[in-house]
């Protein structure tokens, strides 16, 4: 199932009556994905090539699969591998757009490519690039996403942060740039930006003020935090 069924799953858990098959528990481990895709794509396919697949998709039995009759059928082997690394695959999105992203409430579809920035979302980060003071419809939104399977990762083991799978992300973002016009985008980046540097996340911080094109915010940040870089090297 995609989603968890309508059943008393947290009681059978409790009782040790339940046995989980995730998603985890599915996912190729490297020597059955350099099997599979020699299988589809032909035995030569070096076994590095297979474990770049593999990374990318994250051993997703699906996206493996699409990936790999997309080396089959590609000339240029090398290219394909530099362009999945990148952006993922057309079959890939095509997928994950027909089976995932159409069948979603038009609120959850904004939800989902706003956050596609992030590497890692938080529910106050996601309601800060979504420009709301409602974190709660955000911590639905993340648990929805979670509930259904919609290819999100947890973090830790509270579950407060969290990641899209990486081609679900790739997806995503190649959606948003169709969909919005670049300034939008950079406003989502720079309040994404705003927030990791309240919170002293400068890395984070600095990457999304670069991303919106916001260079003297980024070098603002550098300069507020150069007497404490200079505490710290006495």
């Amino acid at each position: 199932s995609r989603v968890d069924p309508p059943l008393p799953l947290n009681v059978w858990r409790a009782r040790a009556r339940l046995l989980e098959l995730r998603a985890e528990d599915l996912a190729f481990t490297p020597d059955e994905a350099v099997a599979f895709v020699q299988a589809g794509a032909g035995p030569d396919v070096p076994a590095a090539t297979a474990l770049v697949l593999r990374e990318r998709t994250e051993g997703w039995a699906v996206g493996l699969r699409l990936a790999t009759v997309a080396l089959r059928d590609h000339a240029n082997r090398e290219e394909f591998l530099d362009g999945f690394r990148q952006y993922g695959h057309y079959h890939i999105a095509a997928y994950l757009v027909d089976e995932v992203l159409n069948r979603l409430p038009p609120e959850q579809h904004i939800f989902l490519l706003h956050t596609s920035i992030l590497d890692r979302m938080h529910r106050d980060l996601c309601a800060a690039v979504l420009a709301t003071d409602d974190t709660a419809s955000c911590q639905r939104g993340l648990e929805f996403m979670e509930r259904a399977n919609l290819f999100l990762v947890a973090l830790d083991t509270r579950h407060e942060w969290y990641r899209y799978h990486h081609q679900f992300q790739a997806m995503l973002r190649q959606r948003l740039h169709g969909r919005l016009p670049e300034r939008e985008i950079a406003a989502l980046h720079r309040r994404a930006a705003d927030w990791y540097a309240s919170h002293d996340y400068i890395d984070d911080a600095l990457y999304h003020y670069q991303a919106a094109g916001e260079i003297a915010a980024a070098l603002g940040l550098v300069v507020r935090l150069l007497p404490a870089l200079a505490t710290v090297e006495q």
